[in-house]
Formats: structure tokens, C-alpha cells, sequence
């Protein structure tokens, strides 16, 4: 085989593929023909990966329609791209989701749905959601109102640095008390 007559699916390098035998090439052609037809048939999307790079870029996007920085405020378009960056498990956009549920900022309020995506941030350590979600539990938005389930989420929050969940163990007495077993 010539270099000129490379397949339009796959780039054959000059080296390892050239080297083979005609009979392997076929065979290799036809399975990623094959896997290619069949991901095409199950719908499967066969683009490349989202990088980490693009899924921050959805979450800074979905600020700037939500503070209306450079564009006009659009709630929902902000729900757009916060939704976005959430479904690849990016956390400061699974609590920004959250919150516009909460407040139904874009989407019809659904503190539920709210607290679910917050919880999905705070479970993977973000301290901000974990602060959150201790208000979260502390006013019973979307969940039973727990307090001692909101002092644990302040005291992970705390323990980060967060100032505003230091502030709530204050107003809440539990500064001082140890934690539940």
C-alpha cells in the first residue's frame, strides 16, 4: 500500500500498518468499519472526548448569562450551559444548577431538584455546595429539615475554610458541640 492510498476512516501510519500483511490490513479495515456502522446504528456518538478545558468553559459561559456580564441576563440560557458542565460531573456547575433550582432562576423552582444537584457537588468535596447543602438541610429546601445533617455538611464545609458554613456552625451553636456518630 502507498501513502496515497490512506482510508478515509483511519490514518494508516507508514510504520506498523504498511509492515502487515494484506490480509490483516483487511481484516483490521473491516472491524473499525464495522465498529464505526455499528456505533452509527446505536446512535452512539463517536466525536472525541469533552476536555476538561471545554466543560469549565460551559460553566464560565453559563455565569455570564446568569450575572448578565458582557451579555444580556438570561436565566435560562445560564441553565443551559450550568446543565451542561453539571452532566459531565463538573461541581461548581452542579451547584450553580442547583441553586437556580432553588430559586427557580430559569427553570420552574424545584428545590428537590435543586438539592439533588447540590448534594452531587458536595459528595465529591466541593466546600462551597457543602455549605449550601448544610442551609439546604438546615431550612428543609427540597429535603426534611435536619440539623444535624446540616451541621455535618457546615462542618465539611468549615473544615475547607469555607467562612460563610464557620459563620452558620457559630449561629447554630455547633461550633462547640461534638459531632454526631
Amino acid at each position: 500500500m502507498n501513502k496515497s492510498n490512506n482510508s478515509a476512516l483511519v490514518l494508516k501510519s507508514s510504520s506498523a500498518i504498511e509492515k502487515a500483511e494484506s490480509g490483516t490490513k483487511r481484516v483490521l479495515s473491516g472491524m473499525v468499519a464495522d465498529t464505526l456502522a455499528h456505533a452509527q446504528a446505536q446512535k452512539v456518538s463517536v466525536s472525541p472526548a469533552v476536555t476538561g478545558g471545554q466543560i469549565e468553559s460551559w460553566y464560565k459561559t453559563g455565569k455570564k448569562f446568569y450575572h448578565g456580564q458582557g451579555v444580556p441576563q438570561d436565566y435560562a440560557e445560564a441553565v443551559r450551559w450550568f446543565r451542561k458542565a453539571a452532566e459531565q460531573g463538573y461541581s461548581p456547575a452542579q451547584t450553580q444548577l442547583g441553586i437556580c433550582y432553588l430559586h427557580g432562576q430559569g427553570v420552574k423552582k424545584d428545590a428537590a431538584a435543586g438539592a439533588s444537584w447540590i448534594r452531587k457537588a458536595a459528595d465529591q468535596g466541593f466546600a462551597y455546595a457543602q455549605g449550601i447543602l448544610g442551609y439546604v438541610y438546615l431550612l428543609g429546601k427540597g429535603v426534611s429539615k435536619n440539623h444535624d445533617e446540616a451541621v455535618k455538611w457546615f462542618r465539611k464545609a468549615a473544615d475547607q475554610g469555607n467562612a460563610h458554613a464557620h459563620f452558620a456552625l457559630k449561629m447554630n451553636g455547633a461550633a462547640t458541640r461534638p459531632p454526631k456518630s
